[in-house]
């Protein structure tokens, strides 16, 4: 990430580390490129993968604020938002004031609203890791080409699974928290 850094013009920014960490791009901020703490012993692909394409929302930040800032509320709401409705959706079928059908088509409605509003600012998160993806490419920061192909191919898939809203996503694919190895 240091030398990702480097290559984009922010020698000056520092790295840190965070251990409150939930989303893929919840602690951008101007100077600090920020990632979570558990990078510094996770050393997979799709760790890489998701630090990748944090950087690539931190570098794009500086031009495109509004924009950055836009996807990361829906990144939020997909946590928030379908987690609330089931919450409510349970406890007033519970306690019979709404049948358990119209729940189900709540909860559904919420997991479907929340998949556009993923899809329309998944553009956002798509040029990131295709920045990020570039400067790996065109200044060949790993060894083995083996080794740059793998992560390549892992930060064009962890876009299209930030498609999945953050309740699920957990389930499905896994922690969404960046995990990188040591830079």
């Amino acid at each position: 990430m240091k030398k990702l850094l480097l290559l984009s013009g922010h020698a000056d920014d520092v790295v840190q580390y965070s251990t409150k960490y939930w989303s893929a791009a919840s602690n951008l901020n101007e100077k600090q490129f920020v990632l979570d703490e558990k990078i510094r012993t996770n050393r997979d692909v799709n760790s890489l993968a998701h630090a990748a394409i944090q950087f690539g929302l931190y570098s794009l930040q500086r031009e495109h604020s509004a924009t950055i800032q836009w996807r990361v509320k829906v990144v939020k709401s997909g946590y928030l938002l379908p987690t609330f409705v089931i919450l409510i959706a349970l406890f007033t079928s519970l306690v019979g004031k709404l049948p358990v059908k119209i729940a189900l088509a709540a909860v559904a409605a919420s997991f479907g609203f929340i998949t556009v509003m993923l899809w329309l600012s998944m553009p956002v998160e798509r040029e990131a890791g295709k920045y990020a993806a570039e400067l790996i490419e065109e200044h060949r920061l790993f060894a083995r080409i083996r080794e740059e192909e793998a992560v390549v191919r892992a930060i064009h898939a962890t876009v299209w699974t930030s498609l999945i809203p953050g309740v699920l996503r957990k389930l499905i694919v896994g922690s969404p928290a960046i995990k990188s190895p040591d830079s």
